[in-house]
């Protein structure tokens, strides 16, 4: 067949990559091509030194971040001074304020803090020594079998993101319904915005795990924002903010939400969240979103950071990637 195997790894030369992952995972020793991060199928090593994303996978890449700079920011910036009348409305009824210009201060305060609140990401604890590849991947990148919640998003990610008009054949291809191969470089990855100071809790989203990597302020360039859970709320293209229009977020920001914000720009930021999710704000990834990239990580408790610190896998992610472990009350 012109293939080389070890174990359970095939390894086609003309290609330069294995041809299927390691079912053993990243153990070093059996996993010859360990820079890979156990994913041939998206990821090369040509010299056994260095992976990279192969040829179909930056394709994908390439075709995500342009439907971001030719479709996606150009109708978010449209809108704004649309989305900035919304957001005086809505600034005037959490107040109670009668007039625009009595909340022009205000606003200006607000967008300022959500144009550049962290990024962060939430993470169980005991997942870090299970982390593959070179980065964050999607829920497209691991499915096996399409369910309720793939169906659901797959439906509301259309509903947003509006593939199926994209001037890229591959952004259009990553509109059909299904498992895809595609989908995994090409749908976004999701995290949460950071509004407020926690002495207690982690990262946006507490709830999905009791560490929080913080991204660096790079990846905010090719990213979009909804004011709430996408997936909850029902989300669609009118609702996505970016960077440079953060108004979309100061009309659909919970009630909770809102009150978050304001205690942490009057600086009273509670000792304790108003609920478990009232920092949250989503945000969406249209690049890629690397390990090494990351500002920190962020653990809640010392339990959890010493364990990380104690397993030799975890140990190997944080080197491997340079990873600045901490723990939150330093």
């Amino acid at each position: 067949s012109g293939l080389y195997y070890y174990g359970f790894r095939y390894y086609a030369p003309w290609l330069q990559r294995w041809i299927n992952p390691d079912p053993a995972g990243e153990v070093d020793g059996l996993n010859l091509y360990r820079f890979v991060g156990n994913a041939p199928l998206l990821m090369v090593d040509r010299a056994g030194l260095m992976g990279e994303r192969s040829n179909s996978a930056k394709q994908a890449v390439k075709a995500s971040k342009l439907h971001f700079d030719t479709y996606l920011q150009p109708r978010i910036m449209a809108r704004r001074e649309r989305d900035k009348e919304s957001a005086i409305e809505s600034l005037k009824k959490r107040t109670g304020a009668t007039s625009s210009g009595s909340v022009g201060e205000l606003l200006e305060a607000v967008s300022a803090v959500l144009e550049t609140a962290p990024m962060t990401f939430n993470i169980k604890p005991e997942k870090l020594a299970t982390l593959k590849g070179e980065g964050m991947v999607n829920t497209w990148h691991t499915l096996k079998r399409e369910n309720t919640y793939t169906l659901m998003r797959d439906r509301f990610e259309n509903q947003m993101f509006e593939y199926e008009k994209s001037s890229s054949a591959l952004t259009r291809k990553a509109a059909l319904a299904g498992k895809q191969k595609n989908k995994g470089d090409h749908r976004p990855f999701y995290g949460a915005l950071q509004i407020a100071k926690d002495s207690q809790k982690v990262g946006g989203a507490p709830t999905y795990g009791r560490a929080a990597f913080h991204l660096s302020d790079r990846a905010r360039s090719y990213m979009t924002f909804t004011g709430a859970d996408s997936l909850s709320t029902g989300a669609s293209l009118d609702s996505l903010a970016s960077s440079r229009n953060v108004f979309p977020l100061i009309r659909d920001m919970r009630p909770d939400t809102w009150e978050a914000l304001n205690q942490h720009m009057n600086g009273q930021d509670n000792a304790v969240r108003i609920s478990e999710s009232s920092s949250y704000i989503e945000w969406q990834s249209h690049a890629p979103v690397a390990w090494k990239e990351m500002e920190f990580l962020d653990f809640e408790t010392r339990l959890d950071f010493e364990k990380a610190l104690d397993n030799p896998s975890a140990v190997a992610f944080f080197e491997r990637y340079s990873v600045k472990a901490r723990l939150h009350s330093q």
